[in-house]
């Protein structure tokens, strides 16, 4: 009997489940989706806004042309100024008319529109539908609490109270309402950028996954550049400040006369995004040393920004110089490591996760923490300064180093090669397969991977020698003798 009452219980549980979520909630979301529908100001869609209008009760304007197909320049301003519009700005406020909820209605046919605001209205927001039909917001005063707005649909329409939000949004000055960034484009579009001062010209150039930078010699421009690798975190703030400098101020008319009067560019800029090269020239004019200005199109204006924003495109081409000694990734791929030190050579292998250590004797077990140790400590290694010019090897005493140090990984493929020179006050000269030249580390660095190697000590037991195949079933050894 107890069975039976269980198994109808569940099955009530079960069909009182099946109602709750394929009839009760599925009504009451319906209900809630016809509540917000029913207090929503507007039914159009985003796609059929051709134009856009905001007045203010002063009488100014701005309007906007909208045309969806231009996936670059969806949004333009016409007036007061011809100008390419902050696309998020105004597909913000697009979007929040479109979707305005009406909390009540305040009055249906109001006589006295002053009381709210809307005599004449703080903002009238005109948005044109296929270039043919138009909705028109009426944004007037908040109400006692702040926190909502009146607000109607044109005249002759109910007055209702709405989100103060609406208004917030709409409280924009011309500036804010135009695009403000000197570029725009995906981290990994940009393939090359290029940055030319009088103190120095730099070239960073996508390889593959990484970057390349090239920069003249000091001695003879005639000499071929300098190369090294590129640090990817300092190259990716670099993008990360050019897509994020905007102008605080436009110029727009007379911007021939303007650039006359700025001299000479104090910065050439040139990213190569895709296939197109994108170049600014930014200026500086005597009278206003806190003030860069920027060129970059004919037809975009002339940005004004601020001196702080425009001091990272002044940093020097070994602020984006991959720094790291040993480029090792994935240090588990190390098989093999040689040490030198005067005419003793040290030889490390790892076979089948074990590693042992060769003096010009029999292998010996060493413990791999140690080993590990070893290798955290190069692959921390990095560099202090980059002297310019790079000095001779024998001048950092690396033609005959202190000590050196190589990494192979499967099958002898090389991983890294470091060699340790000359002591300089607390630095100390290295040369290693990731550096072009001769670099300065610091050297409480380069104490802690000589502590390190040191710390590498054979275990007492040997290695193992290799099994030997088993003989075949009965057959015998020779005897000896």
């Amino acid at each position: 009997m107890r069975f039976k009452a269980t198994i109808f219980l569940s099955l009530v549980l079960i069909a009182l489940g099946g109602y709750l979520y394929f009839i009760e909630i599925p009504g009451e979301k319906k209900k809630q989706e016809a509540e917000i529908e029913e207090k929503r100001l507007f039914g159009f869609s985003q796609t059929a806004v051709t134009n856009l209008s905001i007045q203010t009760q002063n009488g100014a304007s701005i309007d906007f042309l909208h045309e969806p197909a231009d996936p670059d320049n969806p949004w333009r301003i016409t007036h007061p100024v011809e100008a390419i519009a902050n696309e998020a700005a105004s597909s913000a406020l697009i979007s929040q008319v479109e979707r305005l909820q009406a909390s009540r209605m305040i009055e249906e046919k109001a006589e006295d529109l002053k009381e709210f605001g809307l005599d004449p209205p703080i903002y009238t927001v005109i948005v044109t539908l296929n270039r043919a039909d138009t909705e028109i917001l009426e944004v007037g005063s908040e109400n006692l609490t702040g926190n909502q707005v009146y607000v109607r649909k044109g005249m002759g329409t109910p007055v209702y109270l709405a989100p103060v939000s609406i208004k917030q949004t709409l409280n924009k000055e011309l500036k804010e309402w135009r695009r403000q960034e000197l570029f725009r484009f995906a981290f990994t579009d940009v393939k090359r950028v290029q940055i030319e001062s009088p103190r120095e010209q730099i070239e960073i150039i996508r390889e593959g996954d990484g970057w390349r930078i090239r920069w003249p010699r000091e001695r003879s421009g005639h000499q071929k550049p300098n190369e090294a690798k590129g640090d990817p975190n300092e190259i990716s703030n670099l993008l990360g400040s050019l897509s994020s400098l905007r102008g605080e101020e436009f110029i727009d008319e007379r911007k021939a006369d303007w650039i006359k009067g700025l001299g000479d560019p104090i910065l050439n800029l040139s990213l190569l995004i895709g296939d197109l090269e994108h170049p600014a020239f930014f200026y500086q004019a005597p009278f206003e040393p806190e003030t860069v200005y920027a060129v970059t199109t004919p037809t975009a204006p002339i940005y004004k920004l601020s001196r702080g924003a425009f001091n990272i495109l002044e940093e020097p081409a070994s602020s984006y110089r991959d720094r790291r000694v040993v480029d090792l990734g994935d240090p588990a791929s190390v098989e093999q490591i040689s040490i030198k030190k005067g005419k003793e050579t040290v030889l490390l292998e790892r076979k089948e996760g074990e590693w042992s250590i060769k003096k010009g004797e029999a292998p010996m077990k060493v413990e791999a923490s140690l080993v590990n140790g070893l290798l955290f400590e190069l692959n921390e290694l990095r560099v202090d300064q980059f002297p310019e010019p790079a000095p001779a090897p024998a001048k950092a005493g690396l033609s005959n180093p202190d000590w050196s140090v190589q990494l192979k990984g499967k099958e002898g493929k090389p991983l890294g090669a470091v060699s340790f020179g000359r002591i300089e006050g607390d630095l100390a000269y290295v040369q290693s397969s990731n550096q072009p030249g001769p670099v300065l580390l610091k050297k409480e660095e380069t104490d802690r991977a000589q502590k390190a190697r040191d710390e590498i000590k054979p275990s007492e037991a040997p290695v193992p020698p290799p099994a030997q195949p088993a003989s075949p079933a009965g057959s015998a050894e020779p005897k000896k003798g």
